[in-house]
């Protein structure tokens, strides 16, 4: 991942958020609280409100300008679990091993470890 940058445009950012929130909760860009939470979002804004956001210059004009959308306040925010999938751990599996032949340790130790958090429980 990429971060952008400061300045880079607003549908840049919420991408970058997007995958990594995916990464970081083992979520797919469908599912996933940040997308969740990006759907409710986008769904109160305008084309206006999101070129006047564009202009402010700092985190805390932005926060004031973003805690202006009356439904942020009604927000809530729900837990979410990704249900175990034993494909989608093997093929984290599989990235894994390409991190590590690349010798890209700190991937290969975070995919790793997506990969056993989504690998499924066998009894016995």
């Amino acid at each position: 991942l990429q971060d952008p940058g400061h300045g880079a445009p607003l549908k840049d950012l919420i991408a970058f958020e997007q995958q990594k929130g995916a990464r970081a909760t083992c979520a797919s860009n469908k599912d996933g609280f940040f997308t969740k939470w990006q759907e409710k979002v986008e769904a109160s804004i305008s084309d206006d409100f999101l070129k006047d956001f564009q202009k402010l210059t700092t985190d805390e004009e932005r926060i004031i300008f973003a805690w202006s959308i009356r439904d942020m306040h009604r927000m809530i925010v729900e837990r979410f679990y990704k249900k175990k999938n034993g494909q989608m751990s093997a093929d984290l599996r599989t990235k894994g091993n390409k991190f590590f032949q690349d010798k890209d340790n700190k991937q290969a130790l975070v995919t790793y470890s997506q990969a056993v958090m989504m690998a499924p429980h066998n009894e016995g």
